[in-house]
């Protein structure tokens, strides 16, 4: 693929007469899918795109560490050199943005810095040895707290097992093996974009280092970076929430209003055997992927429905939740692009095999209908932080949590209510998705929910839920 591309100098090179003519750009994907079963124009354009940025991204890393400390890094995504064509072009993009005063700082350097095929070939085994190995920590806290904070543990344990990371380079003004930014300065106007390119990195280094590891560990570990990823990646402009708090602790005020607490009431009680009849109605809950698309519940049933999620208990009673509904065909439809645009990478070069194998009795592929054919779709967002009403910001503790439990209360509620459902974690969709909807920065996407009546030949997986003895332990 990457082949047949780079005989379409129009798509890559700047100065070719019909570089940015989309019409001819689609006849060309069209021409390159022609060689791929059951591939589009649109898929192949896709995948190239991304493998592109991964190369350009890596490449600046690479030419950093060489100009800067004199030292070589090794490729750690696959087709590197294949990319190596696209240098001279990487080049024109970088002056010609320099020219127009753009921000350069995500392309590569001169093509006279370039890196031959010979120092890029893998280092030898004798070379590997004297690397510094990086060992992958698991704990759940670590992890988050490197997440929250914007920075990559260098300290990672793997768990009693020999190693599998590889990190290029153990020195000052690196952070495993990652140039770190020259200047405080420097490090605080770009952080959000060196961060990104730090976990794109490591999650990199492990879909690579971790292939061959046993399933257990291999998985724990992408899908732990994956929510790093969806915890720590920001656009431009947007904050550490971190910074707001740096405060003496006389100015410190709590975010709710301090007032006397009053009697509890108790709930109502519906019956005695209200927790049976709860049971019985949960467990005929089923995840629906057909949906009837002429038949459409009333707005009143789901406005119930949210109202019961927004009841849900949350960390300091932040309710660190937004829960966008729609309905209007047009939206639909460019949530369907999005999510299928991620999909096709996802199933077809994204994920490991074993990811793909799992889905395989579900019957899942990267095609969702659903998403047009259900009347309603609820995107679920998680506030990370909020506003005072003096314009503080404020801390939204454990808002993944608290908007989980709110996520489950709602399916609760719509089930109750006779509505079918369908939840999916879009995978990487969520800043498409976000600036889709016009979401503010402190939000980000957790869960997306398609809604309504089944279709009339829905048919769903012959599933068993597990036994209570198998989930609970008595003491």
């Amino acid at each position: 693929m990457i082949g047949l591309y780079s005989k379409y100098e129009n798509l890559y090179n700047r100065h070719n007469s019909q570089y940015g003519n989309k019409q001819i750009e689609n006849i060309y994907y069209s021409d390159i899918a022609r060689s791929f079963k059951n591939q589009t124009g649109p898929q192949i354009e896709a995948m190239i795109t991304e493998l592109r940025t991964k190369f350009e991204r890596e490449y600046a890393l690479i030419e950093d560490a060489r100009l800067n400390y004199g030292d070589i890094l090794m490729p750690t995504i696959k087709y590197y050199n294949e990319f190596l064509f696209l240098v001279p072009f990487i080049s024109t993009s970088r002056e010609e943005a320099e020219d127009e005063g753009k921000d350069v700082s995500s392309v590569a350097t001169p093509s006279s810095q370039v890196l031959s095929t010979s120092e890029l070939a893998p280092y030898s085994i004798a070379t590997e040895k004297q690397l510094a190995t990086v060992q992958i920590q698991t704990s759940e806290s670590e992890l988050q707290r490197a997440g929250n904070g914007g920075q990559l543990h260098s300290n990672l344990c793997n768990r009693n097992q020999q190693p599998k990371c590889i990190a290029i380079l153990n020195r000052p003004g690196f952070i495993n093996g990652l140039p770190r930014p020259r200047s405080s300065q420097d490090q605080r106007s770009g952080s959000s974009k060196n961060n990104g390119h730090q976990l794109e990195m490591l999650c990199e280094l492990i879909r690579t280092e971790l292939s061959t590891a046993p399933d257990c560990i291999y998985f724990d570990a992408k899908w732990r970076i994956i929510e790093i990823l969806r915890e720590a990646e920001k656009l431009a402009g947007e904050e550490h929430i971190a910074v707001e708090f740096a405060m003496t602790d006389a100015d410190i005020k709590p975010a709710l209003e301090e007032k006397p607490h009053v009697p509890y009431a108790p709930g109502q009680n519906l019956n005695p055997n209200g927790a049976r009849r709860f049971y019985e109605l949960m467990n005929d809950r089923r995840s629906v992927r057909a949906f009837k698309a002429n038949c459409k519940p009333s707005i009143d049933i789901l406005e119930y429905c949210i109202r019961s999620a927004g009841t849900s208990p949350s960390g300091a009673h932040t309710e660190p939740w937004t829960f966008c509904v729609i309905e209007d065909m047009k939206v639909k439809q460019a949530v369907r692009e999005i999510v299928e645009r991620e999909e096709h990478i996802n199933y077809s070069t994204r994920m490991h095999a074993q990811w793909v194998t799992d889905l395989r009795p579900l019957q899942t592929n990267a095609i969702k209908p659903y998403l047009t054919d259900a009347p309603y779709l609820i995107l679920i967002f998680k506030q990370t932080y909020g506003t005072t009403v003096d314009g503080r910001k404020k801390l939204h503790y454990y808002n993944e949590i608290s908007t989980s439990i709110a996520a489950g209360i709602l399916l609760c509620a719509l089930q109750a209510a006779g509505l079918c459902s369908l939840v999916t974690t879009p995978l990487n969709c969520g800043p498409a998705l976000r600036r889709l909807l016009d979401r503010p920065n402190n939000e980000k996407l957790l869960i997306l929910l398609a809604v309504g009546y089944a279709a009339d030949d829905c048919s769903v997986p012959d599933l068993k839920r597990k036994r209570l003895q198998d989930i609970m332990v008595k003491y």
